[in-house]
């Protein structure tokens, strides 16, 4: 386990100051959602928000570019990917009722959210980190 405060980290790939909770928070808001139960495969056939497709198309493209920046250790950039990540979880929270009816559609949006925390752990577990107002 690796406990250690983090401090924004500043002039971050263009970023005048990034606070690192824009990373942590919708980590954290992901993995109080997922559960333990086992990954399925995301069907974008049961999407029926714009949200949730743009957070599938979202997560595609961010997990190829975090690949080839992890392979040339290359790990501000990830983190800027991160960052930008950040918003469209939250949007995806603010705008898509994730617990449906549809157990289908409730099971799926959970293995979409599960994929964007996948996305995540690919550069670290941000929901270890300790911030200030922690």
């Amino acid at each position: 386990t690796i406990l250690c405060t983090v401090k924004p980290v500043p002039q971050l790939s263009g970023i005048p100051s990034i606070d690192i909770k824009r990373i942590t928070f919708p980590m954290i808001r992901c993995k109080n959602i997922i559960g333990k139960e086992e990954s399925r495969e995301v069907n974008p056939g049961l999407f029926t928000e714009k949200y949730e497709k743009e957070l599938f198309l979202s997560i595609g493209r961010k997990e190829a570019s975090l690949k080839n920046l992890i392979a040339k250790k290359d790990y501000e950039p990830a983190l800027k990917e991160l960052y930008e990540f950040g918003d469209i979880v939250d949007i995806f929270f603010d705008k898509v009722l994730v617990m449906d009816k549809d157990v289908k559609v409730r099971s799926n949006r959970i293995n979409l959210i599960r994929k964007a925390v996948n996305l995540y752990l690919m550069v670290a577990d941000f929901s270890k980190l300790t911030t200030d107002s922690n």
